[in-house]
C-alpha cells in the first residue's frame, strides 16, 4: 500500500505543478483517498514525511499556524 500511496502523491503534487498551486497536506489526503479509497491521515503524513526526507517534495509553512504547503521538487539531469 506504501508504494500506491506514495503514486498517488506524485500524481496530485504533479497536477498542482502543473497548474502552478501549491498543495496542502488536505490536498494530498483528499486526493489519495479519491483514488485509493479508505487509507488514514498517519498513512499519508507518513509518505509525505518520507519524500520530503529524501528531497522529492518540499514544504513550505508561512507562519506556524498556516497549513503546510507542499510541491514537487524537478531535479535537473
Amino acid at each position: 500500500m506504501y508504494n500506491e500511496i506514495e503514486k498517488k502523491i506524485i500524481e496530485c503534487l504533479t497536477y498542482y505543478s502543473d497548474n502552478q498551486q501549491l498543495a496542502t497536506g488536505r490536498d494530498i489526503f483528499g486526493w489519495v483517498n479519491r483514488e485509493l479509497g479508505n487509507v488514514s491521515a498517519q498513512d499519508v503524513q507518513k509518505v509525505i514525511d518520507d519524500l520530503e526526507s529524501f528531497g522529492r517534495i518540499k514544504k513550505h509553512l508561512l507562519d506556524p499556524f498556516s497549513l503546510a504547503e507542499y510541491e514537487l521538487v524537478h531535479n535537473e539531469l
